[in-house]
């Protein structure tokens, strides 16, 4: 505004109250016009400065988001909000050290200060600090909403001393038998990643799931393992992700709860992994019958090999979890338990080799079932311990050996079953979930030799369509066990080889027949001259007559 401008607004101007405006303008003359003139300018000044304002306050915003990035959105839009650092096209975090333990408690630090520093500049308060979190709360919550309108968080435990992991070994010992579960202490030493022994170990991952009022309502445990291969080589580089423990209350089911204590445990398993420099190959676990279905809704399922057109379960086995640190041997009530061995591949495909789920097996055993030296009170105790668990994991080496393991989920194996295929189900000696609050009937282990006998006609008579299957399925791991060693020694033959190859080679031609004769003769003679193959082939020839005749009998 010019000297004369603020000069002519200096005069007073008369009073108009009584006297039109036209009156007023004819009156002063020359002087109205001149402060009409003005009036206008000052609107026209205001609107423009206005404009300038404006560009001005956008051109400042972009520069705070340049500057200050999330935090100026924060600001602007009012909501707290902590994004991912950004990924490259492979998927890699730009910055590793951004997935340090404490990454994200400082990255809210950050953004808060920055909060602070902008709202200052706005004119704005600062806004209340909140209260600190505890050693290992590091927030990992999440709120979900059930259909019927109840409302749960998921959240993962960090601190071995929050009281609410009480809770979950209260929970796991009414839900498991007491030989199943370890004690509290080494739960807590696991959470950590240091056993008592000083041993280190994956740390074990605890999601719970906590109703509106803070009660317990689902857990979900494991960790996330290193592949080992044959020799016994921990790898640096895979790892297979373990499911170990999971509950979720009868009346609690079919809510969600653990679809998203699955996902939540994933997600933690997956950052694990990352910050370890391991790429998981699977997720693992061992499940019974009841629970199949919801492992099967997550992507897991059961394993099996092919032989003879059957599909054969693997005959997997828990190993025991409680020792005796004088003996080496399963303390009193502790054994080996048959489980449904259950799997989802990261590949996402359905067949997998029997060396590849070896390796993620003697993970889960290396992590859960074999006790280092220190845990025994003698050598000689901790070299029988090690025999007991080796012997199991050696005879499911054996059965995949050399064989493609196929996953297939209950639907799947229904629609098969259709179609005519056969399969034979590991049976469950005994239920891995016990409610101690219930009556629970546990089958007495067979007698030595049992399970090789077969049963007559007239034994067979009496027997109820479950007892059958039973039976077939006994039968039929046993079939399978032999069968499979006779063609591993059998296809090992050199003899027998090289005859196999001229059988091949001369497929399509005139003298195929006579070389196909030529072959069986060579495999007659093979089998008649080897001892162990032809007790081979006459046992498992016994053991499929006995399956026929169980079959007639249904």
């Amino acid at each position: 505004m010019n000297i004369f401008a603020r000069f002519i607004n200096s005069f007073e101007k008369p009073p108009v109250s009584k006297t039109s405006k036209e009156e007023w303008r004819k009156h002063s003359g020359v002087q109205a016009e001149m402060v009409e003139k003005q009036e206008k300018a000052e609107e026209e000044r205001k609107i423009e400065q206005s404009k300038a304002e404006a560009e001005m306050k956008k051109k400042q915003e972009k520069e705070w988001e340049e500057h200050f990035g999330d935090s100026a959105r924060i600001l602007k839009e009012g909501e707290e909000k902590i994004t991912e650092p950004p990924k490259v096209s492979g998927g890699e975090p730009l910055q590793k050290s951004e997935f340090a333990p404490g990454w994200a408690e400082q990255r809210r630090k950050i953004v808060e200060h920055e909060k602070n520093v902008l709202r200052e500049f706005a004119g704005l308060p600062a806004e209340p600090k909140k209260e600190a979190k505890e050693v290992g709360e590091e927030s990992t919550k999440t709120a979900l909403e059930t259909k019927e309108g109840e409302k749960f968080s998921i959240e993962r435990l960090t601190n071995p001393e929050d009281p609410r992991v009480n809770k979950v070994q209260e929970m796991l010992e009414k839900y498991f038998r007491s030989e199943e579960v370890d004690p509290i202490e080494v739960l807590k030493q696991a959470m950590t990643g240091t056993m008592a022994t000083g041993e280190k170990v994956p740390s074990y991952l605890i999601h719970v799931a906590e109703n509106s009022k803070g009660e317990i309502e689902g857990l979900q445990t494991g960790a996330v393992c290193e592949t080992v291969d044959a020799k016994g080589n921990i790898s640096k580089k895979s790892g297979v992700s373990l499911g170990f423990y999971t509950v979720v209350p009868p009346e609690m089911r079919k809510k969600g709860i653990f679809k998203n204590l699955f996902k939540a445990y994933e997600k933690a398993a997956g950052k694990d992994a990352e910050e370890r420099g391991l790429r998981i190959n699977g997720s693992m676990g061992e499940a019974h019958d009841e629970v199949e279905p919801v492992f099967n809704n997550q992507g897991m399922k059961r394993a099996y090999v092919k032989a003879s057109g059957v599909f054969f379960e693997l005959p997997y086995q828990c190993p025991p979890v409680d020792w005796n640190t004088e003996t080496g041997k399963p303390e009193e009530g502790a054994g080996t338990m048959s489980e449904h061995l259950m799997l989802k591949l990261t590949s996402g495909k359905n067949k997998v080799s029997g060396k590849q789920i070896m390796e993620m097996v003697r993970g889960m055993y290396n992590y859960n079932n074999y006790r280092e030296e220190e845990y025994f009170k003698s050598e000689k105790a901790y070299k029988d311990h090690t025999k007991f668990v080796k012997r199991i994991e050696q005879n499911l080496t054996d059965f995949v050996a050399g064989k493609t393991v196929y996953l297939l989920d209950a639907k799947e194996r229904e629609a098969m079953k259709k179609k005519g295929v056969q399969f034979s189900e590991q049976e469950l000696k005994e239920s891995l979930l016990v409610d101690k609050g219930e009556e629970s009937v546990v089958k007495k282990e067979p007698e030595a030799g049992d399970e090789k006998r077969r049963l007559t006609d007239e034994e067979l008579k009496g027997k109820t369509k479950k007892e059958f299957q039973e039976l077939r399925n006994k039968a039929g791991y046993e079939w399978a066990s032999v069968y499979l060693r006779y063609k591993e020694v059998l296809d090992g033959n050199p003899d027998i080889i090289k005859a196999r190859r001229a059988e091949e080679k001369a497929q399509g031609t005139e003298e195929w027949l006579s070389v196909h004769e030529a072959a069986r003769k060579i495999e007659g003679e093979v089998i008649s001259k080897n001892p162990e193959i032809a007790k081979l082939e006459k046992e498992y020839g016994e053991i499929n007559d006995y399956m026929m005749r169980i079959d007639r009998m249904v």
